[in-house]
């Protein structure tokens, strides 16, 4: 049995669970590796809330155990993850990243986490979050925040979003993939700041159930991975019915990319001024480097209009409307003045301001948004378009801090349901430049096909740095 390799820490889940099949090393050495570098560099990058290294450990001996008779449960059989503070482990605290949570336990796992241990997934910790997920926060705000997690590249800078420690996890080799929730882009577009893959699946694809709710009509269970392979993985262990969740849609979601549609026979819309005029000119190159390598996959490009509709906006407001629902009681009782950031503060006490006839306004646009979208993808299978718009914001709160503008598709597809996928699109002044690809609901398959293929046709352009 070979010894643990420091390159193992960058393996891909479905790679490094083929290695604990063939008994390369064991999961228990496994599990101690991912576990110690957790808890040694978690918080050099703010990555880290609470090591579970007790149970990844009890878990790994029964992992080693099933693959020495011979039971190898597939691909995520004995591989180290995180989850993220927004999700239950049962007995654990799960604080929401919240000073007024601390201490809160629940007894039962998330869906997720249920289904991740289901498949012999070993969760090596939960990993940190902004307060309340970043509930009451704009839409693009950059994650400036207590609790944000600091981007691998460059830790002066923020991994860029609510759920930003779970992609800077990945990123810096502290787990081989993560779980969480992305609301507005919380998790993609940190995805993209920190150069990992993430997903977030067609709109109640994966149970809700023990995650931390701040916008019913919104919130998805999301993937931050190595690879388009590995989120097909995970979402079909942890996916399907869950009558505890009311969203979910009665059904499970199968990876199986060899059996939907060609890549060479995909169209893919985007928006041409979305490459170059909207988008900083050192950001340029990169972007345009990932549309070629879309088009030498395979698929035909095809120029598409901007949406003439208020995307982010009518997002904001839905955000804003729910979250102060979800928190009515904080606001209530005055315990919204605790929480550490202001701009947080205000904006769940605006929420709650908002009137019924507004909400329902942006619930109206939500549905043109959906026609449009209809309209675009009869003539296009996939949508891209840049993930963010600029460079990680600064964690000194300086004028660099300043948010992008959320991109169209993002804000669309998320008010949509439609499943999204971060891809890494190189870099940009040494830091890292993500793209968008968005598909029709249910068509997670094709949308891990396109991605996998634009990889393989430029794998420099989705290049994986090691820390």
């Amino acid at each position: 049995m070979a010894n643990w390799s420091e390159e193992f820490y960058w393996e891909t889940a479905a790679a490094l669970s083929k290695r604990l099949a063939a008994r390369e090393f064991r999961a228990m050495d496994a599990a101690r590796a991912f576990c110690r570098r957790l808890e040694q560099l978690g918080p050099r990058y703010r990555a880290l809330t609470l090591s579970l290294q007790d149970d990844a450990l009890r878990q790994a001996k029964n992992v080693d155990r099933e693959i020495k008779r011979g039971r190898h449960k597939g691909p995520l059989h004995g591989v180290p993850c995180g989850v993220s503070d927004l999700l239950s482990v049962a007995g654990r605290p799960t604080a929401w990243g919240s000073a007024l949570f601390a201490g809160q336990v629940f007894p039962d796992d998330a869906a997720a986490v249920e289904r991740l241990r289901k498949a012999g997934a070993l969760i090596a910790g939960k990993l940190a979050c902004c307060e309340l997920g970043g509930a009451g926060m704009p839409p693009e705000w950059p994650g400036d925040a207590p609790g944000g997690g600091l981007n691998p590249y460059d830790v002066s800078r923020w991994a860029g979003g609510a759920s930003g420690a779970a992609a800077a996890a990945v990123a810096a080799g502290l787990v081989t993939f993560s779980v969480g929730v992305d609301t507005c882009g919380s998790l993609l577009r940190p995805a993209g700041y920190c150069g990992v893959t993430a997903l977030r699946p067609t709109f109640g694809t994966v149970s809700r159930f023990g995650a931390m709710a701040a916008a019913w009509t919104v919130d998805s269970i999301a993937i931050a991975a190595r690879s388009a392979e590995d989120c097909g993985h995970i979402l079909a262990a942890i996916s399907g019915t869950d009558l505890r969740d009311p969203g979910s849609p009665g059904r499970r979601f199968y990876y199986a990319p060899q059996y939907s549609q060609p890549v060479e026979q995909l169209r893919a819309g985007y928006v041409p001024a979305e490459f170059s005029a909207a988008t900083p000119p050192a950001l340029r190159p990169p972007l345009q480097a990932a549309l070629a390598a879309l088009r030498a996959a395979g698929p035909k490009l095809v120029e598409l209009p901007a949406p003439d509709l208020p995307c982010p906006e009518a997002l904001e407001l839905i955000l804003s409307a729910e979250s102060a629902a979800a928190f009515s009681d904080l606001i209530a009782d005055g315990r919204t003045g605790r929480l550490a950031d202001a701009r947080q503060r205000t904006g769940l006490r605006a929420g709650a301001e908002l009137k019924a006839s507004d909400y329902l306004r942006a619930m109206r646009v939500r549905r043109l948004v959906q026609e449009w979208l209809g309209r675009q993808m009869a003539g296009a299978d996939l949508l891209i378009s840049p993930l963010n718009f600029g460079f990680p914001p600064a964690a000194g709160g300086s004028t660099s801090s300043t948010a992008a503008a959320l991109p169209a598709l993002l804000a669309a597809g998320i008010l949509a349901g439609l499943p999204l996928l971060a891809v890494p699109a190189g870099e940009a002044e040494g830091l890292p430049a993500g793209v968008l690809l968005a598909a029709r609901p249910r068509m997670e398959n094709v949308l891990l096909k396109a991605a996998a293929a634009m990889r393989a046709a430029a794998p420099g352009v989705a290049r994986q740095p090691k820390y």
